[in-house]
């Protein structure tokens, strides 16, 4: 069973899209034995291209790759294995766009400064 707004493709979430080119292409090299340096450099370039395919200037993707390549040089240097790296820069590349979820809603220990 499908919901009705599942059935189009209308409205694509950009950062989705990106993150499972990147994710993509990250496995896809992965799997053909490169480092996992070279692969999250294949993971950068399917995320710059599909972001240029959807529209987003350059200079906005260019800098969110740069905060998500060093995330993943960081949790590489720190031990991290590829995976784990390759999620640090998700989870950057999501905090530079806005989209991160640092706070779950609910959490009432972390305050938004609204008086809650």
């Amino acid at each position: 069973m499908s919901m009705p707004e599942e059935a189009g493709t209308e409205e694509v979430n950009p950062f989705e899209a990106i993150g499972e080119a990147a994710g993509a292409a990250f496995e896809a090299s992965l799997a053909a034995g490169e480092s996992p340096a070279d692969a999250f450099s294949a993971a950068a370039a399917a995320a710059t291209q599909t972001a240029d395919d959807l529209g987003i200037a350059p200079e906005i993707s260019g800098a969110v790759i740069e905060a998500a390549q060093e995330a993943f040089d960081s949790a590489i240097a720190d031990g991290a294995s590829a995976q784990d790296a390759f999620d640090a820069a998700g989870d950057a590349f999501m905090e530079a766009v806005g989209e991160g979820d640092d706070t779950p809603e609910g959490d009432d220990t972390v305050s938004d400064g609204a008086g809650d």
